[in-house]
């Protein structure tokens, strides 16, 4: 009887271990999912705030959310983003944030061609009106 089941305690391990490496290569893959779409969202972010403030014509807030658009299309995002323009005054040494967010999948399954799950992820960046540019009115507060 002994000698039927010698060794079946090291293929148990094994297999056991094989299990373990999965889960555990999956939850790294998954992790650096969502921690590149949050670096794309921030990215995406401080593209959309540099070019309202850089914008001298126009609306801020349509270049800020063109400009953060066509970053999360260059890092080849397509699902839609939502994107959020908020300006605390449009004077000298007021301030504009973009909020980015975006929904993505947790783990993509190469054999499923899709991804499982979803998870939102979201970014803000703030940028200051330069006070010695053209274009906005008023004297610079700048502290």
């Amino acid at each position: 009887m002994w000698t039927a089941e010698r060794g079946s305690a090291g293929v148990e391990v094994m297999v056991t271990a094989l299990m373990l490496t999965f889960v555990c290569a999956l939850l790294a893959a998954t992790s650096w999912g969502v921690i590149d779409a949050k670096l794309i969202a921030g990215r995406a972010a401080a593209a959309g705030a540099r070019a309202a403030v850089f914008d001298d014509v126009g609306d801020q807030r349509a270049a800020a959310i063109r400009a953060a658009e066509v970053s999360l299309r260059e890092a080849g995002r397509t699902t839609e983003p939502d994107i959020a323009v908020t300006r605390s005054g449009g004077q000298r040494c007021g301030t504009i944030e973009v909020e980015v967010s975006y929904r993505t999948g947790l783990v993509r399954l190469p054999f499923l061609g899709r991804s499982v799950g979803e998870t939102t992820v979201r970014a803000a960046h703030e940028e200051v009106l330069d006070p010695y540019r053209d274009g906005p009115t008023g004297v610079s507060t700048c502290g």
